[in-house]
């Protein structure tokens, strides 16, 4: 082999093959001493094939690269061994190339060494690219872990303080970062779980886990796992996300729930207790207040009759007032116990025709006021799902208000329609009275009047009633007006 022929002894295509070939080739005797050189392996190396020759290759290697590199050539040749790794060489212009060699030794039948074959890539792209990734995955914010044949092979910062162990330690195979970190309740999950995953396994690249800090303290991380080939061979990459934050928060919602779950049980028996006492006044108002109503009416009733030529008209008013009052209180009683029951009446929901209730309501109205006749326009097919006792209690007292601050007009008109948006917004107008928009606050609330008692009849609770029943529909209630102009008033009942 040290006396090869040169590349012109040989076939001419075997020749041109080989100059020709798109990586260095390079062949040495036993003692490995370069014989020849092709053209690709001077243009990687800058080094012309007569400056090669012998041990003139080493010329092309970059200083801090040559000690090392040709300890391991010559460790390899007095071996007998292929050689396979990285080098940097440096040309005439002062620029650098990174390269691959891969020597491959020649043996005689008798097992002799006549020499090596090898080949040059040039990789100089690829470690550009790799420089490129190694200074994103030191930089990132993520943890970022290759694990490889049973070890971690890249680690960078961002792993290394989430963990609390050096890069140094986890990537020199000091420490099984894995085994040493996971916190000891998650290592049966989390390797069954990865294993899975590397087995081909339709499971998530992403699960949680505890790992537990050099200094003993335990963090949460969320990771991302894919498979990836590392320097040609198979490895998993781990991307890292601290999530210990988000843990101790959803903990203290946790926490906060339960003390919410509790307050809202103490409050529920609160109000429970609170409903049984409504509903024994209830009763207590509607039994033994009636009582003595009616006992204030009847023997006022009974003087009236029994004994007006003892009394003079004065007399005969006092009583006349005192009979009006009782009838006034016995409508705030059935009023009260109609809100009352408002509250405390399960919903019984289901498709409600409003415009039909509207018509029966304006009958019942026409029927108790016989000398008026409003103009009413209740616009068709107007349906709603909602409890239809309440929902007409509703139109009751809406249209009723209407109906009685329209009666004073010369041609009282009122409406009832809906807009076309979603939900629906229902309303009821009239050409009535109306009242100031500055006390519109007062509107809904028990008691509350616009208007005094002897111009216009009423309690005050039908609107608070009005208001409970949307509310408990999952509506709202407003209304529109301006003095001697009508009013206008709007509600809706949810989704």
């Amino acid at each position: 082999m040290r006396d090869a022929p040169p590349l012109t002894a040989y076939p001419r295509w075997l020749t041109e093959a080989i100059q020709d070939a798109p990586v260095g080739i390079f062949v040495t005797d036993a003692r490995g001493d370069c014989l020849m050189v092709n053209r690709r392996w001077s243009e990687i190396t800058g080094l012309g094939a007569d400056a090669a020759r012998g041990g003139g290759w080493a010329a092309m290697l970059h200083p801090e690269e040559a000690d090392g590199v040709l300890r391991d050539w010559r460790a390899a040749v007095a071996a007998a061994r292929t050689l396979a790794r990285d080098l940097r060489a440096q040309l005439a212009d002062g620029s650098t190339r990174w390269a691959h060699v891969f020597a491959m030794p020649i043996f005689r039948p008798d097992g002799g060494l006549i020499g090596y074959v090898g080949m040059l890539a040039d990789v100089s792209q690829a470690r550009e690219v790799e420089s490129a990734y190694r200074v994103l995955v030191e930089r990132s914010l993520q943890g970022y872990l290759v694990y490889q044949d049973s070890r971690a092979v890249l680690a960078n910062a961002a792993f290394s303080e989430s963990t609390g162990y050096a890069v140094d330690e986890i990537v020199d195979g000091a420490i099984d970062i894995v085994r040493r970190a996971l916190h000891p309740d998650d290592h049966g999950r989390v390797f069954a779980h990865v294993l899975r995953y590397l087995s081909g396994e339709a499971v998530s690249p992403r699960l949680e886990t505890r790992i537990v800090r050099r200094d003993g303290s335990e963090r949460w991380l969320e990771i991302f796992m894919s498979r990836i080939e590392y320097h040609g061979r198979p490895a998993l990459q781990v991307v890292s996300v601290d999530v210990t934050e988000r843990h101790l928060v959803a903990r203290g919602l946790q926490h906060l729930n339960a003390e919410l779950e509790q307050r809202v049980r103490e409050r529920t028996a609160q109000l429970e207790g609170a409903l049984r006492e409504l509903q024994a006044f209830s009763y207590s108002v509607s039994h033994d207040l009636r009582a003595p109503l009616r006992a204030i009416d009847g023997f006022s009733q009974a003087l009236l009759e029994d004994y007006a030529a003892a009394l003079d008209a004065r007399g005969r008013g006092y009583l006349e007032r005192v009979r009006r009052g009782a009838s006034r209180m016995g409508d705030l009683i059935d009023d009260l116990l109609t809100l009352a029951r408002v509250m405390r009446t399960d919903l019984a929901r289901g498709v409600v025709d409003l415009s039909a209730l509207a018509h029966d309501v304006v009958d019942e109205l026409q029927r108790a006021h016989a000398g008026t006749a409003p103009h009413v326009v209740i616009a068709p097919g107007l349906v709603a799902s909602g409890d239809r006792t309440l929902l007409r209690n509703v139109l009751a007292n809406l249209l009723g208000n209407a109906w009685k601050f329209s009666g004073t007009r010369a041609s009282p008109h009122i409406e009832f329609g809906a807009s076309a948006a979603v939900p629906p917004v229902y309303f009821v107008r009239d050409n009535g009275v109306g009242f100031d928009m500055a006390y519109a606050g007062k509107l809904f609330g028990a008691f509350s009047r616009l208007h005094a008692a002897d111009e216009f009849e009423g309690t005050g609770i039908g609107l608070a009633t009005v208001h409970r029943i949307v509310t408990r529909h999952g509506g709202r209630v407003w209304a529109e007006a301006a003095p001697d102009q009508g009013a206008t008033f709007y509600f809706t009942l949810g989704r």
